[in-house]
Protein backbone atom coordinates (compact mmCIF):
# COMPACT_ATOMS: atom_id res chain seq x y z
CA UNK A 1 0.00 0.00 0.00
CA UNK A 2 0.90 3.42 -0.48
CA UNK A 3 2.51 5.87 1.95
CA UNK A 4 -0.11 8.78 2.83
CA UNK A 5 -0.66 11.31 4.99
CA UNK A 6 -2.59 10.04 7.81
CA UNK A 7 -3.81 11.16 11.02
CA UNK A 8 -2.41 9.49 14.23
CA UNK A 9 -3.00 10.00 18.16
CA UNK A 10 0.09 11.23 19.74
CA UNK A 11 1.74 8.78 22.12
CA UNK A 12 1.03 9.13 25.78
CA UNK A 13 -2.24 10.92 25.62
CA UNK A 14 -5.20 8.96 27.59
CA UNK A 15 -8.09 8.56 25.72
CA UNK A 16 -12.10 7.04 27.69
CA UNK A 17 -14.35 5.82 25.22
CA UNK A 18 -18.02 5.90 26.01
CA UNK A 19 -20.66 4.96 23.76
CA UNK A 20 -21.66 8.53 23.25
CA UNK A 21 -18.73 10.34 23.92
CA UNK A 22 -14.83 10.56 23.76
CA UNK A 23 -12.41 12.07 26.55
CA UNK A 24 -9.29 12.44 25.28
CA UNK A 25 -6.32 13.79 27.87
CA UNK A 26 -2.99 15.50 26.69
CA UNK A 27 -1.21 14.35 29.87
CA UNK A 28 1.82 16.69 29.64
CA UNK A 29 0.14 20.14 30.43
CA UNK A 30 -3.65 18.49 31.12
CA UNK A 31 -5.61 19.45 28.49
CA UNK A 32 -8.53 17.10 28.01
CA UNK A 33 -11.28 17.13 25.59
CA UNK A 34 -14.70 16.19 25.46
CA UNK A 35 -15.74 14.75 22.57
CA UNK A 36 -19.61 13.89 20.80
CA UNK A 37 -21.85 13.23 17.98
CA UNK A 38 -19.49 13.33 14.27
CA UNK A 39 -16.39 14.44 16.92
CA UNK A 40 -16.34 10.80 17.95
CA UNK A 41 -16.41 9.14 14.88
CA UNK A 42 -13.56 11.71 13.73
CA UNK A 43 -11.43 10.73 16.44
CA UNK A 44 -12.04 7.02 16.11
CA UNK A 45 -11.21 7.28 12.52
CA UNK A 46 -7.78 9.35 13.22
CA UNK A 47 -7.16 6.74 15.42
CA UNK A 48 -7.00 3.93 13.03
CA UNK A 49 -4.80 6.15 10.85
CA UNK A 50 -7.09 7.25 8.17
CA UNK A 51 -5.55 9.49 5.57
CA UNK A 52 -6.04 13.11 5.88
CA UNK A 53 -7.91 13.18 2.32
CA UNK A 54 -10.12 10.80 2.93
CA UNK A 55 -11.40 11.72 5.96
CA UNK A 56 -11.72 15.09 5.53
CA UNK A 57 -14.36 13.76 2.16
CA UNK A 58 -15.90 11.85 4.27
CA UNK A 59 -17.22 14.18 6.85
CA UNK A 60 -20.75 15.58 5.95
CA UNK A 61 -19.91 18.49 3.93
CA UNK A 62 -21.91 20.53 6.54
CA UNK A 63 -19.33 19.66 9.36
CA UNK A 64 -16.17 19.88 7.28
CA UNK A 65 -15.52 23.22 8.55
CA UNK A 66 -16.47 22.45 12.33
CA UNK A 67 -14.04 19.03 11.55
CA UNK A 68 -11.02 21.30 10.42
CA UNK A 69 -11.34 23.67 13.52
CA UNK A 70 -11.81 20.91 16.15
CA UNK A 71 -8.72 18.80 14.45
CA UNK A 72 -6.82 21.94 13.87
CA UNK A 73 -7.21 22.73 18.04
CA UNK A 74 -6.58 18.70 19.05
CA UNK A 75 -3.29 19.35 16.58
CA UNK A 76 -2.34 22.42 18.37
CA UNK A 77 -2.78 20.90 21.88
CA UNK A 78 -0.79 17.69 20.79
CA UNK A 79 -3.52 15.13 21.27
CA UNK A 80 -3.38 14.65 17.25
CA UNK A 81 -0.48 14.47 14.83
CA UNK A 82 -0.40 13.69 11.10
CA UNK A 83 2.72 11.06 9.73
CA UNK A 84 3.18 9.04 6.66
CA UNK A 85 1.84 5.40 6.70
CA UNK A 86 -0.39 3.26 5.13
CA UNK A 87 -3.72 4.33 5.54
CA UNK A 88 -6.51 2.58 7.43
CA UNK A 89 -9.63 2.27 5.67
CA UNK A 90 -12.93 4.58 6.58
CA UNK A 91 -15.90 1.91 7.68
CA UNK A 92 -18.77 2.62 5.73
CA UNK A 93 -21.61 4.38 6.88
CA UNK A 94 -19.29 5.85 9.43
CA UNK A 95 -21.32 9.09 9.74
CA UNK A 96 -24.50 7.85 9.36
CA UNK A 97 -27.10 9.14 11.60
CA UNK A 98 -24.39 11.27 13.67
CA UNK A 99 -25.31 14.40 15.07
CA UNK A 100 -23.50 17.32 14.36
CA UNK A 101 -20.13 17.50 16.12
CA UNK A 102 -19.45 18.56 19.76
CA UNK A 103 -16.03 19.01 21.15
CA UNK A 104 -15.05 20.90 24.43
CA UNK A 105 -11.89 22.06 25.64
CA UNK A 106 -11.30 21.92 29.11
CA UNK A 107 -7.63 23.31 30.70
CA UNK A 108 -9.05 24.07 34.40
CA UNK A 109 -6.74 20.89 35.35
CA UNK A 110 -3.33 21.71 33.51
CA UNK A 111 -1.82 23.79 36.58
CA UNK A 112 -3.36 20.26 38.41
CA UNK A 113 -1.14 18.12 35.86
CA UNK A 114 1.76 20.30 35.81
CA UNK A 115 2.38 20.24 39.62
CA UNK A 116 1.63 16.56 39.87
CA UNK A 117 1.81 14.69 36.87
CA UNK A 118 0.04 11.13 35.92
CA UNK A 119 2.26 8.88 36.50
CA UNK A 120 2.01 4.82 36.65
CA UNK A 121 2.53 3.03 40.02
CA UNK A 122 2.54 -0.41 41.28
CA UNK A 123 0.82 -1.73 44.13
CA UNK A 124 3.44 -0.78 46.71
CA UNK A 125 2.71 2.94 45.59
CA UNK A 126 4.48 6.23 44.90
CA UNK A 127 7.46 6.04 43.84
CA UNK A 128 7.85 2.18 43.29
CA UNK A 129 6.72 2.23 39.93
Amino acid sequence: MDEERCWQVVDGVLVEEFPDEIICMQVDDGVFYSLRGTAVAVWRACARGVPVDALTIAVPQDQREAFAEMVEQLRNDALLTVVDGPGADLDPGEFDGADAAEWVRNAELSDLIRLDPIHDVTERGWPFA
